[in-house]
C-alpha cells in the first residue's frame, strides 16, 4: 500500500532558500504549501488505519471479508449461555454465538435458527440443550427452513433424563433455507 504524503513530500523542495540569496516568496508558500498537503493526506491514512485496522484489545468486525492462509492456535469460540431463559420456544441467532447453552423444561420446546451466514459460505452452530425437569422434554426445530435430522433420531427428540445435556449441531450452506440437523451425543437406553 503505497501513502500518498510521499506524494506531497517529494515535491518539497529541500534545498530551499539558499543561503545567501534573495530568495523569492513564491518558494516559501510553495514548500509550506506541500508540507501542509502531507500533513492532511497524512491525518486522513492514520485515521483511515485507525478505524480499519485490526485490533488486539478490542473486537473486530471483518464484515464478511475471507481471511486466506491462517494458523489458530489456542483459539476458543465464545459461549452464549442462555440456561436462565425460560421459554417454549427459542429464537437462536448465529450472530450471537456459535455455541449457544440452553435449559429446556417440560413438554415441547421449540427452536427458530436465525442469521446464518448468507449463502455459499457454512454456518455451524452447536446448541448444548439440558433438560430441567424428571419429565419428557421435546426439542423441535421449526421455522421456514427445512430442517434434516441426519442423526440416528428423528425430530422432534424426546428425552427423561434430567440435567444430561445433549448437543445437537445444526450447519448451512445457503442461508438457513436447508439444514442439517445430528444429535452427536445420543446414546439409546
Amino acid at each position: 500500500m503505497s501513502s500518498t504524503v510521499t506524494n506531497y513530500s517529494n515535491q518539497i523542495n529541500v534545498n530551499f532558500p539558499v543561503a545567501g540569496e534573495d530568495n523569492d516568496s513564491q518558494g516559501f508558500r510553495s514548500n509550506f504549501s506541500r508540507i501542509q498537503n502531507a500533513f492532511l493526506s497524512a491525518s486522513k491514512e492514520i485515521t483511515d488505519l485507525q478505524t480499519n485496522s485490526v485490533n488486539l484489545d478490542a473486537q473486530n468486525d471483518f464484515n464478511g471479508n475471507v481471511i486466506k492462509r491462517a494458523s489458530f492456535q489456542s483459539c476458543s469460540e465464545y459461549v452464549n449461555d442462555r440456561t436462565s431463559e425460560s421459554t417454549s420456544s427459542f429464537r437462536v441467532n448465529y450472530d450471537e454465538g456459535t455455541y449457544q447453552q440452553v435449559s429446556i423444561g417440560a413438554g415441547v420446546t421449540v427452536f427458530t435458527v436465525e442469521n446464518w451466514p448468507a449463502s455459499g459460505k457454512l454456518g455451524v452452530i452447536k446448541l448444548e440443550i439440558t433438560p430441567n425437569t424428571g419429565s419428557t422434554s421435546t426439542v423441535d426445530f421449526i421455522a421456514t427452513t427445512k430442517f434434516i435430522s441426519t442423526s440416528s433420531r428423528a425430530l422432534p427428540a424426546s428425552y427423561t433424563q434430567d440435567g444430561i445435556p445433549v448437543i445437537w449441531e445444526l450447519w448451512s450452506t445457503d442461508s438457513g433455507d436447508t439444514v442439517l440437523a445430528k444429535e452427536t451425543n445420543f446414546k439409546s437406553a
